[in-house]
């Protein structure tokens, strides 16, 4: 599948009213053979996810992990 998908870091963590995720979606329309480039523009937003002592990590930052 050829195309270009555009997707805020908050869009990212999002459900839909179904429960899939933005996340969910954007894998399944990658598929399984997927051969492209990804790019986090504004990278500091999905920080926190090695947080310090006492704190959990962020969902957005737990989401661009798995995604990568």
């Amino acid at each position: 599948m050829d195309g270009v998908i555009f997707s805020t870091y908050s869009s990212l963590i999002a459900s839909s009213s179904k429960g899939r995720s933005r996340m969910q979606q954007l894998v399944q329309w990658c598929g399984p053979g997927f051969d492209g480039l990804i790019v986090f523009d504004e990278c500091h937003k999905a920080k926190n996810l090695a947080p310090e002592k006492n704190m959990k990590p962020t969902k957005t930052g737990k989401a661009v992990l798995e995604i990568q």
